[in-house]
Formats: structure tokens, sequence, C-alpha cells
């Protein structure tokens, strides 16, 4: 009888952890509704009318729905706590969220930004999350929160980390816009997290920051002022400078120039056709798709040590490429452009920017 007992006692309570698990949510119009695996509703989140039409939990274009929520056990009670950005009108409502399973909120977090930038008054409230996600950083399994906080006028960006109690770990200020947080662990155990976005104080360019988990510094971003290179450009790229900054420290820090590409697009269109999206990580090393004009893409690869791999141009880039130079009369095939991309991917080191070879 014991035997049994504690057999239908386990069942059922592997069955109740089951059921009061929150692993998704679901919408409809002004409700937010978080369920378990099976569908049932656990509780919900009501917008009231006066947050305006964001009150229908619509996020901007760029930002989907499924990087402002994620679900991890942060109190080690087999159950799933919930990490949740409330997206508002009110700027005062912007806030991040945290739920226990059942619903009740274990604490609120709103952003206040520490790194002043010349000619930018940045307002307090101006700030939204573009990416929420869980994972354990500091290697006791248990997982932090990570959160990319922009301003969405000026678009410098903060990835700020979380403890599960709400305190804050680690800061890192970005003069550009982050758009994806990825966290890897490679062959040999170690942690690291990937930042992908753009730079203001590169003129758009493409950067890539890789930060040790063994070694997080609170701090801002390299470039610290405009770079030689755009120093033409001083006038526009100022006001991005920031201001006496404490410098963050980054295990590698990158930047793709796309000398060549840059002819193909409009400086206006630079920003949104030129920027890089993460598509795989792995031990071999990591994989952009980058947009150029319209549907045309390329694939960069760099190798485990952040080296250019390979560049695999999609057929309609090649035929772009090979009109756009011929009409230009400019010699330069789309083979010699893969061939001396390498000089394109650069390396911030104290002295400044350095090719990667």
């Amino acid at each position: 009888m014991l035997v049994y007992f504690l057999f239908f006692y386990i069942c059922e309570e592997k069955q109740r952890i089951k059921s009061h698990n929150p692993t998704h949510i679901a919408l409809n119009n002004n409700v937010v509704y978080f369920c378990d695996e099976s569908g049932n509703n656990l509780w919900d989140f009501k917008f009231s009318p006066e947050q305006g039409f964001r009150s229908s939990y619509l996020p901007p274009p760029s930002v989907k729905i499924k990087k402002l929520v994620d679900f991890a056990d942060i109190d080690r009670d087999s159950r799933n706590e919930v990490v949740f950005f409330r997206l508002s009108d009110d700027l005062e409502n912007r806030e991040i969220l945290v739920f226990d399973n059942d619903g009740s909120i274990l604490f609120k977090k709103k952003f206040v930004p520490n790194q002043r930038y010349a000619e930018m008054s940045l307002d307090n409230n101006a700030w939204r999350v573009d990416y929420l996600m869980m994972a354990d950083i500091q290697g006791d399994e248990i997982p932090e929160i990570l959160a990319i906080w922009k301003n969405q006028s000026r678009f410098p960006s903060s990835l700020v980390i979380y403890d599960r109690y709400g305190n804050e770990l680690y800061r890192y200020n970005h003069t550009g816009h982050l758009h994806r947080i990825e966290v890897f662990k490679n062959r040999e155990g170690k942690k690291f997290i990937y930042l992908a976005g753009t730079n203001n104080l590169l003129d758009g360019n493409a950067v890539l920051s890789v930060l040790n988990c063994d070694h997080l510094v609170s701090g801002t971003a390299p470039p610290y002022s405009v770079p030689e290179d755009l120093e033409h450009l001083k006038g526009r790229l100022g006001k991005y400078t920031p201001l006496q900054p404490k410098k963050g420290v980054q295990e590698y820090y990158l930047r793709i120039t796309h000398n060549e590409l840059s002819r193909l697009v409009t400086p206006e269109q630079k920003s949104k056709y030129l920027r890089p999206r993460i598509t795989d990580i792995s031990d071999e090393g990591i994989t952009f798709t980058i947009k150029v004009m319209a549907n045309r893409f390329l694939f960069y690869t760099l190798n485990s040590s952040f080296r250019l791999k390979s560049i695999i141009p999609s057929r309609s880039f090649q035929d772009d490429w090979n009109n756009f130079f011929n009409q230009k009369k400019i010699s330069l095939s789309l083979e010699s452009f893969v061939k001396n991309s390498e000089k394109d991917i650069l390396f911030w080191t104290d002295s400044g920017w350095a090719p990667s070879y």
C-alpha cells in the first residue's frame, strides 16, 4: 500500500507541477494569457484603455512578440517564472514585470540611463525593451534576466543583467542599436554573450560584441569617439559620443565595414539594408545574414577565431552586383570582392581598429 501511495503521489505531483507551469502566452486584443503546455490559462494580464493603441500588445514592426517574454525556473521549485515587458504608449508604464508561476508579481524594473552622450538629452521614459531572455550567466544553474533596453529616438542601447531578485548585476552601454542576444557555451565550457547590432559612432557599420561571462565589467562599448576614417562625418556623428565613459570589457569587438557594399545603396538605405542578423552560432564559427537591397543577401561566416571563413552571395545578389559595376565601369568582380573582404572585418584594440589578419 505504501508503494502504491508513493507511486500515485509522485505521479500526481508531477502532473500538478506540469499543469501549473507557464510555458507560453496567447493574445486576445487587450489581454495577454499566460498558459501551460496544455493550453490552459493560468492567469492573464489586462491592458487599460489609457495605454493607447498598444493596449492590444502589438509590438513595433522591428520587434517580435517572442522577444518580449521568456520562461525559466529561477527559484528552483520546478516551475517557471515569467519575465515580461509591458509595452505601452504611456511611457510611465513601460517596465519589465517578473511573475511567479502563479501570476503574482515578484518585482518590476524600469530603466534609468547612467551614461550621457554629447548633444543628447535622453528622456528616462523613452526607453523600451527590444529583447528579453533568461539564461544562466554565472554558472550556478540559476538563470539571470537579460534585457536590451533601447532609446527609441536616438538609438543608444544598454544590455542589463538582473539577478532573480531584481538586482542589477551588469550593464553594457552601447552607442548603437543592439537587436539580438545569444548566450553560447563553447567546447571548453566557457560561456559568452553575443550581441549583434549597429553602432552610431561607426556610421551604422555592423558590429559584434562578444562578452566573456567570466569577466563581465560594466561600462560603455567602443569606440569612445568618432574614428579617424569617419572624421569627415564628425559633425553628424559627434552627438553620439559618450561623455566620460567607463570602458566596458569585451572579449572581441568586431566591425564589418562593407567598403564595397556601401556603393550599392544610398546613405538613407545603408543602416536598413546592411544590418546583419546572426543566423547560426557553433563551435565552428558564426554566420551573419546581411540584407543588401530588397531580397539580395550575403552570408558571412567567421570561424571560431572570428576570422572570415567564407562569403556566400545569393544568385540575385550576384546578378545585381555584376550589373551595377558593369554600368559604372568599375573593374571589380564578385570573386575579387569575396577574396578581399577580410580587410572589411576590423577588431577593436587599445590603439583603435585593426584588420583581422
